[in-house]
């Protein structure tokens, strides 16, 4: 809510507006904390992989980062740069999300789905976090073309839709 929304809403902080506080957020809160659940999970695995740009990705990020220096420096605010260091993150992982045009590929995109194919082969289920929602549609589209089944959610699936998820996941 805005901050006016939810003082009309919750303002007066009596029972009810609490009940109803509780129900929002019940999603947001974690009911058990990881020391209890730690025996039921499994041995953390962690790989690092360093993946290189295809050709035509690096051209393009190279001069998205010329284009952007330049930008920095006549605009020289902190939103400004911050909005472009996001840029170029965006176009390290798929420039495709933020130029409909670019048809270069991306080399994490094709690292992950080489991933994913492994996991499948062995039999492994994968989890796939990004924070650009955009380079998740993306991954999905590739995901549909090649017939590989998966379970996406984010910020906007509903608390009993996450729950189900999840356990088809398990």
């Amino acid at each position: 809510f805005s901050e006016k929304e939810f003082k009309e809403k919750l303002g007066k902080g009596g029972e009810d507006e609490l009940k109803y506080l509780k129900l929002i957020i019940k999603p947001f809160i974690l009911r058990r904390t990881k020391k209890e659940v730690l025996t039921e999970l499994p041995d953390k695995n962690q790989w690092t992989y360093y993946v290189s740009m295809t050709e035509k990705q690096k051209k393009y990020y190279k001069s998205n980062l010329d284009s952007i220096k330049k930008k920095a420096k006549e605009e020289n605010n902190f939103v400004s740069v911050l909005s472009f260091i996001t840029r170029l993150r965006q176009i390290a992982l798929d420039p495709s999300i933020v130029d409909e045009n670019y048809d270069g590929g991306s080399g994490k995109i094709n690292a992950i789905l080489s991933l994913i194919k492994n996991s499948l082969e062995e039999n492994k289920k994968t989890l796939i976090f990004s924070q650009f929602t955009t380079v998740l549609d993306k991954l999905k589209k590739k995901l549909e073309t090649l017939n590989i089944n998966y379970y996406y959610l984010d910020g906007s699936t509903k608390a009993e839709e996450r729950v189900k998820l999840c356990e088809k996941f398990n």
